[in-house]
Protein backbone atom coordinates (compact mmCIF):
# COMPACT_ATOMS: atom_id res chain seq x y z
CA UNK A 1 0.00 0.00 0.00
CA UNK A 2 1.03 3.61 -0.59
CA UNK A 3 1.34 4.20 3.17
CA UNK A 4 4.36 1.88 3.14
CA UNK A 5 6.17 3.49 0.20
CA UNK A 6 9.58 4.77 1.15
CA UNK A 7 11.58 7.69 -0.14
CA UNK A 8 14.30 5.49 -1.63
CA UNK A 9 17.80 6.88 -1.66
CA UNK A 10 16.99 10.22 -3.28
CA UNK A 11 19.04 12.81 -1.34
CA UNK A 12 16.43 15.54 -1.93
CA UNK A 13 13.48 13.56 -0.66
CA UNK A 14 15.14 11.43 1.99
CA UNK A 15 16.76 8.03 2.13
CA UNK A 16 16.85 4.88 4.14
CA UNK A 17 13.06 4.84 4.58
CA UNK A 18 13.07 7.75 7.04
CA UNK A 19 10.91 10.78 6.17
CA UNK A 20 12.97 13.88 5.47
CA UNK A 21 12.72 16.54 8.18
CA UNK A 22 12.11 20.14 7.05
CA UNK A 23 15.22 22.31 6.87
CA UNK A 24 15.47 25.20 9.29
CA UNK A 25 16.76 28.53 7.97
CA UNK A 26 20.15 29.77 9.20
CA UNK A 27 20.72 33.02 11.15
CA UNK A 28 20.31 35.02 7.89
CA UNK A 29 16.97 33.36 7.16
CA UNK A 30 18.53 31.29 4.33
CA UNK A 31 17.51 27.70 3.64
CA UNK A 32 20.08 27.43 0.84
CA UNK A 33 22.94 29.63 -0.31
CA UNK A 34 24.82 28.37 -3.37
CA UNK A 35 27.86 30.57 -3.94
CA UNK A 36 29.10 28.27 -6.76
CA UNK A 37 32.54 28.01 -5.13
CA UNK A 38 32.23 24.32 -4.25
CA UNK A 39 29.80 21.43 -4.73
CA UNK A 40 27.30 22.09 -7.54
CA UNK A 41 25.79 18.60 -7.52
CA UNK A 42 22.35 19.91 -6.46
CA UNK A 43 21.93 21.57 -9.89
CA UNK A 44 20.75 19.56 -12.89
CA UNK A 45 20.91 20.24 -16.64
CA UNK A 46 17.44 20.77 -18.13
CA UNK A 47 17.10 19.69 -21.76
CA UNK A 48 19.95 19.66 -24.24
CA UNK A 49 22.65 21.67 -22.48
CA UNK A 50 25.76 21.40 -20.35
CA UNK A 51 26.19 22.89 -16.87
CA UNK A 52 29.36 23.25 -14.83
CA UNK A 53 31.63 25.58 -12.88
CA UNK A 54 33.31 28.47 -14.67
CA UNK A 55 35.84 31.02 -13.47
CA UNK A 56 35.36 33.04 -16.68
CA UNK A 57 32.64 35.40 -15.41
CA UNK A 58 31.70 35.09 -11.71
CA UNK A 59 29.56 37.69 -9.97
CA UNK A 60 31.12 37.06 -6.56
CA UNK A 61 34.12 34.92 -5.63
CA UNK A 62 35.98 32.99 -8.30
CA UNK A 63 33.30 30.68 -9.78
CA UNK A 64 29.82 30.80 -11.33
CA UNK A 65 27.64 28.09 -12.84
CA UNK A 66 27.74 28.29 -16.65
CA UNK A 67 24.92 26.89 -18.76
CA UNK A 68 26.17 26.23 -22.30
CA UNK A 69 25.56 24.26 -25.50
CA UNK A 70 21.82 25.03 -25.33
CA UNK A 71 19.70 23.85 -28.27
CA UNK A 72 16.43 25.50 -27.12
CA UNK A 73 15.54 28.52 -24.98
CA UNK A 74 13.96 26.29 -22.31
CA UNK A 75 17.27 24.42 -21.83
CA UNK A 76 18.95 25.56 -18.64
CA UNK A 77 19.71 24.59 -15.08
CA UNK A 78 17.26 23.45 -12.45
CA UNK A 79 17.39 22.96 -8.71
CA UNK A 80 14.99 20.44 -7.14
CA UNK A 81 13.15 21.50 -3.98
CA UNK A 82 11.61 19.21 -1.39
CA UNK A 83 7.98 19.86 -0.49
CA UNK A 84 8.94 18.81 3.04
CA UNK A 85 10.68 22.18 3.46
CA UNK A 86 9.09 24.21 0.64
CA UNK A 87 5.42 23.75 1.36
CA UNK A 88 2.97 24.39 -1.51
CA UNK A 89 0.77 27.38 -0.66
CA UNK A 90 3.56 29.06 1.37
CA UNK A 91 5.82 32.00 0.44
CA UNK A 92 9.63 32.02 0.22
CA UNK A 93 12.30 34.47 -0.88
CA UNK A 94 14.21 33.49 -4.04
CA UNK A 95 17.27 35.22 -5.48
CA UNK A 96 19.87 34.45 -8.14
CA UNK A 97 22.43 36.63 -9.92
CA UNK A 98 22.25 36.09 -13.69
CA UNK A 99 24.38 37.22 -16.63
CA UNK A 100 24.87 36.42 -20.26
CA UNK A 101 27.51 37.70 -22.60
CA UNK A 102 25.52 37.53 -25.85
CA UNK A 103 21.80 38.26 -25.62
CA UNK A 104 19.24 40.65 -24.17
CA UNK A 105 16.24 39.16 -22.39
CA UNK A 106 16.63 37.38 -19.03
CA UNK A 107 14.02 35.63 -16.96
CA UNK A 108 13.36 33.07 -14.35
CA UNK A 109 10.01 31.49 -13.56
CA UNK A 110 10.02 33.49 -10.33
CA UNK A 111 11.42 36.80 -11.58
CA UNK A 112 11.99 38.66 -14.88
CA UNK A 113 14.71 41.26 -15.47
CA UNK A 114 16.73 42.73 -18.33
CA UNK A 115 20.24 44.15 -18.23
CA UNK A 116 23.01 45.12 -20.63
CA UNK A 117 25.16 42.26 -21.96
CA UNK A 118 28.13 41.35 -19.82
CA UNK A 119 26.51 42.48 -16.57
CA UNK A 120 24.88 40.52 -13.79
CA UNK A 121 21.34 41.30 -12.66
CA UNK A 122 19.55 39.97 -9.60
CA UNK A 123 16.48 37.87 -10.26
CA UNK A 124 14.62 38.10 -6.98
CA UNK A 125 11.18 37.72 -5.49
CA UNK A 126 11.09 38.07 -1.68
CA UNK A 127 7.53 36.75 -1.43
CA UNK A 128 7.05 34.12 -4.13
CA UNK A 129 4.15 31.83 -3.25
CA UNK A 130 4.54 28.22 -4.31
CA UNK A 131 1.17 27.29 -5.81
CA UNK A 132 -1.09 25.19 -3.60
CA UNK A 133 -1.07 21.56 -4.68
CA UNK A 134 2.30 21.86 -6.45
CA UNK A 135 4.57 18.83 -6.54
CA UNK A 136 7.91 17.92 -8.15
CA UNK A 137 9.23 21.42 -7.44
CA UNK A 138 12.20 22.89 -9.31
CA UNK A 139 13.70 26.35 -9.52
CA UNK A 140 14.44 26.74 -13.24
CA UNK A 141 17.01 29.04 -14.83
CA UNK A 142 16.50 29.65 -18.57
CA UNK A 143 16.06 32.41 -21.16
CA UNK A 144 12.86 33.48 -22.90
CA UNK A 145 13.91 33.00 -26.52
CA UNK A 146 17.67 32.75 -27.01
CA UNK A 147 20.01 29.76 -26.84
CA UNK A 148 23.07 31.71 -25.66
CA UNK A 149 25.33 30.60 -22.82
CA UNK A 150 24.55 32.24 -19.46
CA UNK A 151 25.84 32.31 -15.90
CA UNK A 152 24.19 32.14 -12.48
CA UNK A 153 25.82 32.87 -9.14
CA UNK A 154 24.76 33.47 -5.54
CA UNK A 155 21.53 31.42 -5.61
CA UNK A 156 19.71 31.91 -2.30
CA UNK A 157 16.39 30.56 -1.07
CA UNK A 158 15.23 32.05 2.22
CA UNK A 159 12.29 32.72 4.51
CA UNK A 160 9.56 34.88 2.96
CA UNK A 161 10.33 38.59 3.18
CA UNK A 162 14.12 38.13 3.47
CA UNK A 163 15.95 40.99 1.72
CA UNK A 164 18.89 39.66 -0.30
CA UNK A 165 21.38 42.10 -1.81
CA UNK A 166 22.32 41.70 -5.46
CA UNK A 167 23.23 43.62 -8.63
CA UNK A 168 20.76 46.04 -10.21
CA UNK A 169 19.97 45.98 -13.91
CA UNK A 170 22.14 48.16 -16.16
CA UNK A 171 20.25 49.57 -19.14
CA UNK A 172 22.23 49.72 -22.37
Amino acid sequence: PQSEWGYGNNPVYGGGGEPLKPLEPDKNGYYYHYDMESDLSAFEARGGCTIGPSGRFPYKGSEALVISERSDAWNGAQLPLSTTTFVPGSEYSFSACYAELDGETHYDQIALETTANGNYVQLANPNFKIPSGASNLYVVFETTEETCNFYIDEVIIAKAGTKIDGPSAIKS
